[in-house]
């Protein structure tokens, strides 16, 4: 499967809710198996194993699963140095070692190779001066892992990503996940505007004034006619690369947030064509947590009227009650019932609780973050920021 297509497939299930496990030595085949409502991610879809390769491991694994990362590399005639980092770093030995040793495999890959090595050539009797007189790999001791420091979630995913072209175990905008959802003025990943949440119009191109959220992946500088600096910045949301378009204007008041890693929120006019990544000619940006405080004007939860969800609501006065300031802040319910098909809207005001990524993780750590958005106030273009 070509990796774009396989991006696509991996959106669309995103989208559905279905869980797509990652890669593993000794469960995953060569192609992706849809089964009991999720996806087993095919090790052919890692970039740097091949397909034979992978049919020669799902052989190899047929006669015995691997033990450890030893008796893989001894087995697997294929097995090499980009073979080895690629299943390292998407995580396919996790169930061997778990997530936190990957930094520790990958530090230790060339003493692997070397053991094999020494493992292989006493199994084919090409060393006479060995002691031991068995001739299989447990007469050699594997060598304890090379310790190097944990990676951080941040490097972790993001290894990951090079390896399988999209995040698979985590996403850098997860922390940020609710407030990223709320301050995107559209779907990029389909071209779908989102006037509202229930109904939503696919359209082939869009042009609307808006917000959009994402993490800075690349800054590309240069003059306009009259040698001022404007810059094209890429951001990578959520199944979406756009592309924040700074004239000289407003690179001068923001050029200070334009640094890879950082996660913004912008407001401009977004225009989309089919097949093209969206592009915003940038009016304002916030760094994503003074977005908050800027664009919020509510809070809005849904909660399932199930178990000790409604008890929660008392977690609520306790967290406001807490709060050093006075706010005038907003909240909107929904209470459901999947069974019933009950639902029952609510909205209270002047609750104390500031609108901030603390504030909003609160929630999300109470009813879990599908379920709470942000209300934001109507993006609107003043006029001195209009563009002919």
């Amino acid at each position: 499967m070509e990796q774009k297509a396989l991006v696509s497939l991996i959106e669309e299930a995103s989208k559905y809710n279905i869980r797509v496990l990652q890669p593993d030595v000794n469960t995953s085949d060569t192609n992706f198996i849809a089964k009991d409502g999720k996806i087993y991610f095919g090790m052919a879809g890692i970039k740097g194993v091949g397909a034979s390769t992978v049919d020669h491991i799902v052989a190899v694994r047929g006669e015995q699963l691997f033990t450890s990362i030893f008796d893989f590399a001894v087995r697997v005639e294929q097995c090499n140095k980009r073979v080895l980092e690629a299943l390292i770093c998407s995580g396919a030995f996790d169930t061997l070692y778990g997530k936190n040793s990957r930094s520790c495999l990958f530090a230790s890959v060339d003493m692997i190779l070397e053991y094999s090595k020494k493992v292989i050539a006493r199994n084919n009797n090409e060393i006479e001066d060995l002691f031991a007189t068995g001739d299989t790999s447990e007469t050699i001791q594997p060598p304890e892992l090379i310790f190097a420091p944990e990676w951080d979630d941040l490097e972790r995913i993001n290894y990951e990503k090079d390896c399988l072209s999209f995040y698979l175990s985590g996403h850098p905008l997860d922390k940020y996940y609710s407030v990223v959802m709320s301050l995107n003025s559209i779907d990029v990943s389909s071209s779908e505007v989102e006037d509202d949440v229930s109904e939503v119009e696919e359209v082939e191109s869009i042009s609307i004034y808006g917000y959009v959220s994402g993490m800075v992946t690349a800054i590309r500088k240069r003059e306009d006619k009259s040698k001022n600096t404007i810059a094209f910045v890429t951001i990578q949301s959520y199944n979406a690369t756009i592309e924040l378009q700074f004239w000289s204007d407003s690179y001068k008041k923001y050029s200070s947030l334009m640094e890879v890693g950082n996660v913004l929120c912008c407001q401009g006019k977004i225009e989309k064509d089919a097949g093209d990544i969206a592009k915003v000619s940038v009016d304002e940006v916030y760094d994503i947590e003074s977005a908050i405080g800027r664009y919020a004007d509510g809070l809005e939860l849904k909660i399932e009227q199930v178990g000790d969800n409604i008890t929660k609501l008392d977690a609520i006065k306790d967290y406001q009650q807490n709060s050093l300031s006075i706010y005038n802040s907003k909240i909107y319910f929904t209470v459901y019932n999947k069974e019933t098909d009950y639902q029952q809207k609510y909205s209270t005001t002047n609750i104390n609780i500031p609108y901030t990524l603390e504030s909003v993780n609160f929630f999300v750590d109470l009813f879990g973050r599908e379920n709470v958005l942000l209300s934001v106030k109507t993006p609107v273009q003043s006029v001195s920021n209009k563009r002919s």
